[in-house]
C-alpha cells in the first residue's frame, strides 16, 4: 500500500479531488506516478522523497507509541500473565529444534510437517501466480482473504442456517487456534453457537429480508450492520472499547508503582526495574513522544488537532491495545474491519455532516487513516505493539534479555522501514505497478475508507446504546473471569 499504490489515487476519480489531491506535499507529482505505473523508466528519487518521508514518519509514529506501550506492559502481560502469543509459540517450536548442544531430537513430526506444510500450500501459490496451473484444491473457487470460504447461494446447509456464512479452510488456522487457551478456544465456541441461534430466532421473526440471496461475505456484512443485534457496534464499538478499560483496570496496581518508580518514588518495582530494557520513567517519556510525533504527522496530513486526539485515541490507543490483548490469546487480530465501515465510527460522528460537495484534506485523510489504520496490523499502527510484545514473548522464552530484545526490534526498524518504501518503488518502477498492484477502485474522496459508508450507519443513538450494550457484557465477563476463572 504505502508509498506506491497509494500514490496512484491521484490518478483515478472523477475529479473531486484533483487537483487538490496532487497538491498535497507528499503526493508524486503526476508524471512520476504514470511513470511508475508503465515501468521500465528510472525513479525520480527526488519526486518520490516527500512521500517516502511521509509515510515513515506515519509507521514511526506508531511504532514509537506501540513501544512506550510495550515497555510499560512487558511484566505483567509477559511475567505475570504469561499471554502465550500463539505464532510466537509456533516459531519458538521451529526456533528449539536448532541443537544447542548434542541432544537426540525426534524429528520426524517436524519434517512431516514441514512436508505436509509444502503439500499444501505449493500448489495453491502455484495456481495463484501462473494461470496454466492446476487448482488442485479448488482454492480460488469462493475464497476471501485469509483462506475463509464463503457459502452462496444453492449450499443446502447455508440455505438454512442464516449465521452461517464463511468457513476457515486453511489448516494453519487450525493449527494456530489449537495453540490457545483452553478457556478461550471454548469461549470463542460458545458465543459464535449462541449467535447463529440467535439469528436464526431474528430471521424467523422476519429480520434479515433476503438474506439466503447473498453471498457469504455479504451476508456477514448484513448481519453485521443491521437490527436487531447490530453486532459490530457490540463488538466493534463497546467491546473494543470495554476490554482496552479491563487491561487497564485489572493492572491499575502496577500501573501506579510503575508511575511512582518513574517519579523516583517509593515502590514495590524499584529494584524489578532492572531487569526491564528501560526504566519506567523512560518508557512513559518514550510514549509520551510517539504521541507527540503522532501527532505531529497528522496535523501535517491536514487534520486538525480535535480530529488528530480522535484518531489517536480511538483507532491507536483503545482498538489496538485490544487488539493486541485478544491476538495475544488466539493469534488473530480481531480489530479487523477494513471497508467494513464500524471503524469510522468516531469519525461520522465528528462529521455527522459528512465532507460535503468538495471533502477537505482533514476529512479525508482522518477518515482513510481510520479505516486503514483500523485494519491488519502491518497498515501501521499494530507494528510496534504487535512486533515488540511479540518480541519480548521470544526473549522470555529463550531466556533474552530483554535490552538486548529492544536493542534488535530498535535496529530493525531503522533498517526496515525505508529499505521497504525504497524497494516497494524500485521494483514497481522496474515492472511497472500496473502489473504489481492493485488499481485503486474509486476516488479517495468517495472511497470505502471515507464516507461511502456513511449512509448505511444508524443513528448515534443506536450507536451508542449498543455500543454500551457491548461495553457492559464485556467488563461483567471480565469481572466474573477475574472472580471465578
Amino acid at each position: 500500500m504505502f508509498p506506491a499504490k497509494w500514490a496512484q489515487y491521484a490518478l483515478y476519480g472523477e475529479g473531486s479531488m484533483i487537483p487538490p489531491i496532487t497538491d498535497w506535499w507528499w503526493v508524486p507529482p503526476i508524471k512520476a506516478i504514470l511513470d511508475m505505473r508503465v515501468g521500465g523508466l528510472p525513479v525520480d528519487w527526488i519526486a518520490w522523497a516527500p512521500s517516502i518521508v511521509f509515510w515513515s514518519w506515519a509507521f514511526f509514529a506508531n511504532l514509537i507509541i506501540g513501544l512506550g506501550i510495550s515497555l510499560i506492559f512487558r511484566q505483567p502481560w509477559i511475567d505475570v500473565e504469561r499471554l502465550p502469543f500463539p505464532p510466537t509459540l509456533a516459531a519458538y517450536e521451529i526456533l528449539r529444534r536448532i541443537p544447542q548442544k548434542r541432544e537426540k531430537l525426534n524429528m520426524k513430526p517436524f519434517f512431516l510437517g514441514v512436508v505436509l506444510g509444502f503439500g499444501f500450500e505449493l500448489p495453491i501459490f502455484m495456481a495463484s501466480i501462473f494461470p496454466w496451473f492446476p487448482d488442485i484444491y479448488g482454492w480460488l473457487v469462493n475464497t476471501c482473504p485469509l483462506g475463509v470460504g464463503q457459502l452462496h447461494p444453492g449450499n443446502p446447509i447455508g440455505d438454512a442456517v442464516v449465521g452461517l456464512n464463511l468457513f476457515s479452510k486453511d489448516p494453519i488456522a487450525f493449527g494456530t487456534f489449537f495453540l490457545a487457551p483452553l478457556s478461550v478456544s471454548f469461549s470463542v465456541m460458545a458465543f459464535v453457537i449462541a449467535m447463529v441461534v440467535l439469528e436464526q430466532v431474528a430471521y424467523a421473526m422476519g429480520y434479515y429480508t433476503g438474506i439466503f440471496d447473498c453471498g457469504g461475505c455479504s451476508r456477514l456484512w448484513t448481519i453485521w450492520y443491521v437490527p436487531p443485534f447490530y453486532w459490530a457496534f457490540v463488538f466493534g464499538v463497546g467491546g473494543i472499547f470495554a476490554l482496552t478499560t479491563m487491561v487497564f483496570y485489572h493492572s491499575r496496581s502496577y500501573l501506579k508503582e510503575a508511575l511512582n518508580t518513574a517519579l523516583n518514588r517509593t515502590s514495590e518495582l524499584s529494584g524489578s526495574q532492572k531487569g526491564e530494557a528501560t526504566d519506567y520513567r523512560t518508557a512513559y517519556l518514550v510514549l509520551v513522544a510517539g504521541i507527540v510525533v503522532l501527532l505531529g504527522f497528522l496535523l501535517s496530513a491536514g487534520i486538525d488537532l480535535l480530529t488528530a486526539l480522535i484518531v489517536f485515541f480511538v483507532t491507536i490507543f483503545m482498538n489496538q491495545i485490544a487488539s493486541l490483548y485478544v491476538y495475544a490469546h488466539t493469534g488473530y487480530p480481531p480489530v479487523r474491519e477494513c471497508g467494513g465501515n464500524w471503524g469510522s465510527w468516531a469519525m461520522i460522528l465528528r462529521f455527522p455532516e459528512g465532507g460535503g460537495v468538495r471533502p477537505s484534506q482533514g476529512f479525508v485523510m482522518s477518515n482513510w487513516l481510520t479505516e486503514i489504520w483500523t485494519d491488519v496490523p502491518n497498515n501501521a499502527t499494530g507494528n510496534g505493539l504487535f512486533t515488540v510484545m511479540m518480541s519480548f514473548k521470544m526473549g522470555s522464552l529463550t531466556n533474552m534479555s530483554n535490552r538486548n530484545v529492544l536493542r534488535v526490534v530498535t535496529v530493525c526498524w531503522l533498517l526496515a522501514l525505508p529499505a521497504v518504501f525504497i524497494t516497494r518503488i524500485w521494483i514497481s518502477h522496474l515492472y511497472g505497478a500496473a502489473i504489481l498492484t492493485g488499481y485503486p477502485s474509486c476516488d479517495l474522496s468517495t472511497t470505502c475508507y471515507t464516507g461511502a459508508f456513511t449512509a448505511t450507519y444508524p443513528h448515534p443513538d443506536v450507536i451508542a446504546l449498543y455500543g454500551g450494550f457491548g461495553f457492559i457484557i464485556t467488563v461483567a465477563l471480565s469481572l466474573l473471569r477475574t472472580r471465578f476463572l
